[in-house]
């Protein structure tokens, strides 16, 4: 073999040696690369598997039903327990659905309840509810009575994720609470109504043994005998509190208890609670005390009962645990907020710093022998929080052992217009620079009238007692006036006016005398020395102002006693025919006897039916309904009364109810049935003969003389409640 072939040879197995080993790399490359790419498609495909199978056991997992829904609202998956919520309708659960699809399947199935015939209705409403509701939480209840909470929302892909919780044991216990509330309402409404139940049947008993012992302290009777008597008095007074307060604090513990808003006088509510009171706190020797701004609005929007309830609360309070010195009622105005802040401070036992925090719990007192010793159950502070808190005010209070206490709360009390016009026009200014010796023991009641007077542009020199008095006529220029307080240690005030009439600077002086006790205005003493006027402790300044302005403008006036407080003997009804419906005898006899002694005809029916034919025959001047009565009730008489009034034209005869039943509700029945006003028994004569001259103004005389507007008398004009009940306020 030639050796160029031998090499030729040789070249060629080594170009066909590398093309066969190029083409081997190729194709092993390429091999290798398919083979590496089918292993990473199976670990993604292993991968994918393993998650879905971690998604399904995850859903599988979860105890609430779950649902998705792809985004053409197709069902792609769901869990057992959403499928189990169907019971055996599960069909409608098919993968690939549609939401529509599977609604029209469970419209279908029979187990819908109530959508017979109306299929279409219920796939359209509930399609609606699908498209504007997502991500609202809807509850529903299944066929087989379970409760199922519904929440469906939407990813940022367009998928759909529900939620299906089964809450049928919550809701059980929804139920159950539900239950057990109405159950405790009714319980409460059952002990408000005993409560209410049994005030009636104690308060009408009451009524016998209160006007009774009343209408015997006017008898003749000696020492002993009149000291039983207000024994009998002051303690059916101390059980009617007591039988009021557990009723108020009932109602308040029911949520029952509810205040109103209306235009009334804040002035004259403070004036009238401290004038109430004022008797009280005279027997213990302590005066009541009030600091009101000259320049405050009289007229506020609130619920002028409630707050009187309050203070009576507080100040009673503060008498009963003061021996020595004063009870101060002290506003002050806010304009701002519209904020009344209001403040009851005493001289009394004080509180302990350990109690401070526990006086406004129910039954709470001090202690034991704080208990045994003073009268009461421990409920007025409890009523009289809750009563603040229900208008919108917190009650605090703040104290020193030994040195008396100073209870304080604020209302929003918006000013308003008045709904009637004052009593005494004001308008008229004292002459400038008048100078006025102010007599006083009490410290407070000195800073008081000098603060009233210097608001009056008057000069004011003040004295603590007799002797110091008579210094300042000494060393100060003469006075135009002097105030003088009645009751004061060592010289009172007409001794103090006998050494005034010695001096020559002071013997034409017009004097005014204040007292907190009747006796001190009635003595012959008083009108004898010569008083320009004299006035009852607590005092108005604007009831000053005028008895001032009498002074200067005419000065004959001294020598006359200005009396503010009316005597029950002062009422003269002669003329006057009074028809009283009452069904009990004991009750009959008392209010005759309280009212025909001072002249009135009264006329007395069993029952409401009589009332009416008796109305009808002769219509009387006044009615005095009782409510509760056989045969006709006081309501039912009331608007046949009214009826044949409209019928014949003829004006309206005043009807004030008698009733044992004292709860808002009550009286508001009073009033749609037709009548005037309202009296809680225990009736008080002082109360029934001011409700009768207040609607009959016209026929009552006073002393004798014919009364007219100017002699009102200054005590309370709203309250239709006699002192035992301070919380009833005047319904017209």
């Amino acid at each position: 073999m030639p050796v160029w072939v031998v090499q030729a040879s040789g070249g060629g197995q080594l170009a066909a040696f590398l093309l066969v080993f190029v083409a081997g790399c190729l194709t092993g490359g390429m091999l290798y690369r398919r083979f590496h790419a089918a292993r990473e498609r199976r670990s993604a495909l292993y991968e994918l598997e393993r998650l879905r199978i971690m998604f399904e056991d995850a859903i599988a997992a979860i105890d609430d039903g779950f649902v998705l829904y792809d985004e053409a609202d197709r069902m792609y998956i769901c869990n057992d327990a959403f499928r189990n919520q169907f019971g055996s309708s599960q069909s409608i659960l098919s993968e690939g659905l549609t939401y529509e699809e599977q609604i029209e399947k469970l419209a279908r199935s029979g187990i819908v309840p109530g959508i017979e015939g109306k299929e279409e209705d219920f796939v359209r409403g509930l399609m609606e509810k699908r498209h504007s509701e997502f991500g609202l939480t809807k509850v529903f209840q299944t066929h087989d009575g379970r409760w199922i909470r519904q929440r469906d929302k939407k990813t940022s892909a367009g998928n759909v994720v529900g939620l299906r919780t089964d809450i049928t044991e919550l809701k059980e216990r929804e139920l159950e609470l539900e239950e057990a509330r109405q159950q405790a309402e009714a319980a409460a409404e059952a002990k408000t109504a005993f409560l209410a139940n049994m005030s009636h049947e104690i308060r009408t008993p009451m009524n016998g043994v209160i006007g009774m012992a009343e209408l015997l302290e006017e008898t003749d009777l000696n020492e002993e005998q009149r000291m039983c008597t207000k024994t009998v008095v002051e303690s059916s007074n101390a059980l009617l509190s007591l039988v009021n307060d557990v009723l108020d604090f009932s109602k308040a513990d029911a949520g029952k208890m509810t205040v109103n808003k209306a235009p009334f006088d804040l002035v004259e509510c403070l004036y009238s609670t401290a004038t109430l009171l004022a008797p009280n706190a005279s027997e213990k020797s302590i005066e009541i005390c009030l600091d009101i701004p000259d320049d405050q609005p009289c007229w506020c929007l609130g619920d002028q009962g409630r707050l009187r309830q309050v203070l009576i609360n507080l100040v009673g309070n503060a008498i009963k645990f003061t021996e020595t010195g004063f009870v101060l009622i002290k506003l002050e105005v806010n304009t701002e907020s519209d904020l009344m802040r209001f403040l009851v401070q005493d001289t009394g036992i004080g509180i302990p710093a350990s109690k401070v925090d526990t006086i406004f719990d129910v039954f709470e007192q001090v202690n034991s022998e704080t208990t045994r010793r003073y009268d009461g159950a421990g409920l007025g502070l409890a009523i009289s929080k809750k009563l603040i808190e229900l208008m919108g005010g917190t009650l605090g209070v703040t104290s020193k052992l030994g040195e008396g206490s100073e209870f304080t709360f604020a209302l929003p009390l918006e000013s308003c217009e008045p709904v009637e016009e004052p009593r005494v026009s004001l308008e008229q200014e004292l002459p400038q620079g008048i100078r006025v010796l102010v007599v006083d023991d009490l410290e407070v009641n000195r800073l008081i009238l000098q603060k009233t007077l210097t608001s009056w542009q008057a000069q004011v020199v003040l004295a603590e007692n007799g002797p110091h008095a008579l210094e300042c006529l000494e060393k100060e220029e003469p006075f135009d006036l002097a105030i003088l307080d009645f009751q004061m240690p060592g010289m009172d005030g007409n001794m103090l006016l006998e050494r005034f009439r010695e001096h020559p600077s002071a013997q034409k002086m017009p004097v005014v005398l204040l007292s907190s006790v009747d006796a001190g205005l009635d003595s012959g003493k008083t009108k004898g020395l010569g008083f320009a006027a004299s006035l009852l402790k607590p005092m108005r300044a604007a009831r000053l102002k005028q008895v001032l302005l009498g002074i200067f403008a005419t000065p004959s006036a001294e020598g006359s006693v200005c009396n503010e407080r009316k005597s029950l003997d002062d009422y003269d009804l002669n003329g006057v025919r009074i028809l009283v419906a009452e069904d009990n005898r004991t009750n009959q006899l008392v209010i005759r006897k309280m009212i025909e002694k001072h002249g009135a005809e009264v006329e007395i029916c069993a029952n409401g039916q009589a009332a009416v034919e008796s109305f009808a025959q002769s219509p009387p001047d006044l009615v005095l309904m009782d409510v509760s009565m056989p045969e006709m009730n006081g309501y039912e008489a009331t608007r046949r009364i009214r009826e044949g009034e409209t019928l014949a034209q003829q004006p309206p005869v005043p009807i004030l109810a008698l009733t044992a039943n004292a709860t808002p509700k009550d009286r508001e029945k009073c009033l749609q049935s037709g009548m005037t006003d309202f009296l809680s028994k225990p009736v008080r004569k002082a109360v029934v003969l001011q409700k009768i001259e207040e609607y009959l103004a016209a026929k009552v005389s006073m002393n004798g003389h014919q009364k007219s507007d100017a002699n009102l008398p200054e005590g309370p004009k709203t309250c239709c409640e006699n002192q035992a009940t301070p919380s009833a306020v005047n319904l017209r």
